[in-house]
């Protein structure tokens, strides 16, 4: 068997880095070589991290994804082509009352 249907597996949302462990796992044990996300709406950028981080140096394919997680795994390998990035330049603002965040968030 080369193909892994994900749903099959893991149901169609799947949020846990865990999960994804678990699939590269079984992922070595079984030689596959193509992910297929058929029938999956969700993953978590958690997920998509671990998946991504093994399938982009091992020769995995990733087939049938939704445009959700097109989005998801695009956001991931963005981070790992540019790194993260750090604002330095964050004003911190007291606040000490319900009253006071509010007034605060309705002037921006």
């Amino acid at each position: 068997m080369d193909t892994l249907n994900i749903k099959s597996v893991l149901g169609n949302n799947i949020i846990l880095r865990e999960d994804a462990r678990n699939i590269i796992h079984y992922i070595k044990e079984n030689n596959i070589k193509v992910l297929d996300f058929q029938g999956v709406d969700f993953v978590s950028r958690s997920f998509a991290d671990e998946i991504y981080s093994y399938t982009k140096n091992n020769a995995i394919s990733i087939i049938n994804t939704n445009e959700v997680i097109d989005k998801m795994f695009r956001a991931v390998q963005h981070t790992h082509n540019n790194g993260r990035q750090i604002i330095n330049n964050i004003e911190i603002l007291p606040v000490n009352s319900d009253e006071e965040l509010s007034k605060l968030l309705l002037a921006y």
